[in-house]
């Protein structure tokens, strides 16, 4: 099988660490003879060393794409719908079997939305979607299963995109925690909330892992920068817990690695609705004035995670 992956977001690592657990997921379960990904950010995951050798990383512009059998937009047409139109031209035809995968929540969602996105879905003739979480996750609740009949499509919830872990038996590193900001977006504020965690855990110091988009004007004492670290779930399997924003991948990451995790979500609708879920999967550090934190257990066991096999067509 020839598969193609396009992930395109400015000044975000979460979409090509979407790209990167599908693709992980598409070599370990699927007769996969090529694999393509289709980016924006080519320059940078190439300096970031982010994707595996054997994932080929093509321009999304590229004037001819090679023949693929599937391709796989992830997001588009709910974000990015041009990609939609500088990618058509270069497929070789026939055309692929074209999917659209998304996490579930849209941050901003309205009628005019909901009419362009039904009438792009039709031109692309009514591709598979695809939901990265188990209906246990969303409840059926999901914004894109709320607003299934309304885009006239019926969404395939496969699972989360949990990365591999290799450390099962965490080693915590004494006194010391993990904050993870992603891409780095807002990564100032997230400074200031570990530097109030710090101030209540005066023996214990933080690792900040900040991503290639992270401006920094300081840090607090008792921090250390960590930049550019792909792989995150086994490094923060290390820590006692971990402060993390709440973008789709760090979720993931988080769940996968086991560690006790605070959840600080952005202020949009698609972060504040992943911080809902996830918390209900991970155990909460509780930190209190003068004393070392406790641990409250989660509410749910672990859900399940993503399986190319619940694609329709893919694996035969």
């Amino acid at each position: 099988m020839r598969l193609g992956i396009a992930c395109c977001a400015d000044h975000s690592m979460g979409h090509a660490s979407v790209a990167r657990s599908l693709a992980r997921a598409a070599r370990a379960q699927l007769p996969l003879e090529r694999l393509l990904v289709l980016t924006d950010q080519e320059a940078v995951l190439r300096r970031f060393s982010f994707f595996d050798e054997w994932m080929e990383l093509v321009p999304l512009n590229s004037a001819r794409l090679p023949q693929l059998d599937v391709l796989l937009l992830d997001t588009v047409p709910f974000r990015r719908a041009e990609v939609v139109f500088r990618l058509l031209p270069a497929l070789a035809r026939p055309w692929p079997q074209i999917i659209v995968g998304h996490t579930g929540w849209v941050p901003a969602l309205s009628s005019r939305h909901i009419e362009e996105w039904r009438e792009l879905l039709n031109f692309l003739r009514g591709p598979q979607l695809i939901v990265y979480h188990s209906e246990t996750v969303c409840g059926g609740k999901c914004h894109v299963q709320r607003y299934s009949k309304a885009l006239r499509i019926s969404p395939v919830h496969t699972g989360l995109l949990l990365p591999e872990c290799s450390i099962t038996e965490p080693h915590h590193r004494n006194r010391r925690f993990a904050a993870v900001s992603g891409g780095g977006f807002a990564a100032e504020e997230l400074v200031l909330e570990a530097a109030s965690l710090l101030a209540r855990l005066p023996d214990w110091d933080c690792d900040f892992y900040v991503g290639p988009y992270t401006e920094l004007k300081s840090i607090p004492p008792r921090m250390r920068l960590v930049h550019n670290v792909g792989n995150l779930a086994s490094v923060l399997s290390e820590y006692s817990f971990s402060l993390t924003r709440a973008g789709y991948s760090s979720c993931c990451e988080h769940i996968s690695a086991g560690v006790p995790g605070l959840v600080m979500p952005l202020t949009n609708p698609e972060q504040e609705a992943n911080a809902e879920w996830v918390r209900k999967y991970l155990r909460s550090p509780i930190v209190e004035e003068g004393v070392d934190f406790r641990v409250a257990e989660a509410e749910r066991s672990a859900p399940a995670s993503f399986n190319w096999a619940s694609v329709s067509g893919v694996t035969r």
